[in-house]
């Protein structure tokens, strides 16, 4: 789980950011921050870094606090599609 991966990959969150992001995303472990017309948005994040993870996602997940999110790590920039059947929390996706 290399947080250096999180340049190929397309976040998925629960709150809608303050205002549109600036391209600089930084990464911890487990934590984004995106800098944005208002300021830095920090978010906790989940990685799904594998084929398992990904295809698990957040289905059947009954909530997800604001502020916390999962983080979709691929190997590779790739075109991705997303199922969202099963998701029970209502999302926004950013990638």
């Amino acid at each position: 789980m290399s947080p250096n991966r999180a340049a190929f990959a397309a976040f998925l969150i629960s709150a809608v950011l303050a205002g549109p992001c600036a391209a600089q995303i930084a990464c911890a472990p487990y934590q984004a921050i995106f800098q944005t017309e208002k300021g830095p948005v920090a978010f906790q994040i989940e990685l799904a870094d594998d084929e398992s993870e990904r295809a698990q996602g957040l289905m059947f997940r009954r909530n997800l606090p604001a502020g916390e999110g999962m983080l979709f790590v691929y190997p590779e920039p790739q075109p991705v599609s997303f199922w969202m059947r099963n998701t029970l929390i209502p999302l926004d996706l950013i990638f």
